[in-house]
This record gives structure tokens, sequence and C-alpha cells, in this order.
């Protein structure tokens, strides 16, 4: 009987040691998880702000970003967009293609 009582103590030990373990490691994880969500929320506020400052400077790039947008949008809607519904990358990587092939004929033509 002391026997048993004393695998039981010991036992007890060891989950209460393992209880206390992942309690870190679910603390350390929650942690990483706010982490993460903080940085997501500065890379989301500076696409936006890139693509404000590219649509500034080229304010005929809004058209073919439209057209980008509305072509991947049916794709995009059966998931969720981590930036409430606005496809910033999209904006913004269509604005920069629309850059880049205006500075192609730009340079070609002030050659």
């Amino acid at each position: 009987m002391n026997e048993a009582l004393e695998n039981a103590s010991n036992a007890t030990v060891v989950l209460q040691a393992e209880l206390e373990e992942l309690a870190k490691a679910r603390k350390a994880a929650e942690e990483k998880v706010a982490r993460l969500e903080e940085e997501r929320k500065e890379c989301n506020q500076l696409i936006l702000q890139t693509d404000n400052l590219a649509h500034r400077l080229f304010p005929d790039s809004q058209t073919y970003a439209v057209k980008k947008v509305n072509a991947r949008r049916p794709a995009r809607a059966k998931r969720v967009s981590p930036c409430h519904g606005r496809p910033t990358t999209i904006w913004l990587n269509a604005r920069v293609s629309h850059m880049r092939a205006i500075d192609r004929n730009l340079s070609i033509f002030l050659m």
C-alpha cells in the first residue's frame, strides 16, 4: 500500500512538472503569436503607405491596379483576407508592374 501511495505521489509530481512545462510553452507560443500579429499589422500599414505613395506619384496606375484586383478577386473570394477584404499586396504589385513598364517606356523614349 505504501509503495502504491509513493508511486502515485511520484506520478503526481511528474505530472505537475509536465503541466508547468506545458504552461510555459503555451505562454511563449501566445507571446510569439501576439508579436507576429503586431508585425503583420505593421507590415500591412507599410504596404498601405507604399501603395498610397505610389498612387500619388503614378495616378494613372489606378486603372491598371483596379483591373488586376478585379481579375484576382473571384479566386480570392474563397479565402479570408488578412487585410480585411482589401488586397493591398495585389494593388501594390499592380502599381509596381505599371511603374516598371512606364520606366522602360520612358528610358526608351528618352534615349
